[in-house]
């Protein structure tokens, strides 16, 4: 491997972006931004989803878009009927939910809202939510439905 592609590795990995903190509430009601939680499938209305970006001064500053996707423990995602698709590795995948920020290269908190249809249900057992950005899994959480 010569210098210039190890030079080139070094700087793909130091331009993923990298989440902390993350956070995955099912919510029974939402006003606004603000959501009362639940931990019932029966009651449960959609998911309030926050994690932390880390500072990177690798990734240049403009919008990214972060995807998110929720899925049963057996990977079934879970969507209102309009998966949205997005390419990681250069795999076309789909996910629930997708939110355009703005990158400074300094950290930010990021606060997503996923409203379920009510035709959507979602039985209790275990949830995984999986969030990608720049073509990359940037965090991941899990939350159990009783």
């Amino acid at each position: 491997m010569t210098e210039n592609s190890r030079l080139a590795q070094k700087v793909e990995q130091a331009s993923i972006l990298v989440t902390n903190g993350m956070v995955v509430t099912p919510a029974k009601k939402f006003s606004g931004t603000t959501i009362k939680e639940t931990d019932r499938a029966d009651q449960t209305v959609g998911l309030k989803i926050e994690c932390n970006i880390l500072d990177n001064n690798v990734v240049d500053p403009g919008t990214v878009t972060i995807y998110a996707r929720v899925a049963t423990a057996n990977n079934r995602l879970v969507s209102n009927g309009d998966a949205i698709a997005f390419v990681m590795d250069g795999v076309t995948m789909q996910c629930t939910a997708k939110q355009d920020i703005e990158f400074t290269g300094m950290g930010r908190k990021i606060s997503m809202v996923w409203r379920k249809l009510d035709s959507v249900e979602m039985a209790a057992g275990l949830y995984w939510v999986t969030l990608y950005a720049n073509g990359h899994e940037i965090g991941k959480k899990s939350f159990i439905l009783k």
